[in-house]
């Protein structure tokens, strides 16, 4: 099982049990005793189904496809960078920062 049919079959049972908790409020009655945990504890499994929304139709999908195709990419085209020439800047050549207070910043 890859990655991401692993989170597809999670997130297909987190709306699945969020979905059968709400049919099941719809027809049954909770005691008294138990309404604040019943009420606790849809909140939470609505929550989990809200995050996986937002996961498949948000960015953060779009973004870990992004970082897959990087990724990928950087294996097909890995460079051996010990054999590139470096350039060091002197720390004479570098200007000392300096800081003003009328505008708070360097």
């Amino acid at each position: 099982m890859t990655r991401t049919s692993a989170r597809f079959w999670l997130a297909t049972i987190i709306i699945g049990v969020g979905t059968g908790l709400v049919a099941m409020l719809l027809f049954k009655t909770v005691p008294e005793s138990n309404q604040r945990i019943m009420d606790m504890g849809t909140g939470v499994i609505l929550g989990w189904g809200s995050a996986v929304v937002m996961f498949f139709f948000g960015t953060s999908q779009s973004s870990a496809d992004k970082n897959e195709i990087i990724r990928e990419a950087h294996e097909a085209h890995e460079v051996d960078a010990s054999n590139l020439p470096h350039r060091r800047v002197p720390s004479d050549d570098l200007p000392e920062p300096t800081f003003d207070p009328g505008e708070g910043r360097y």
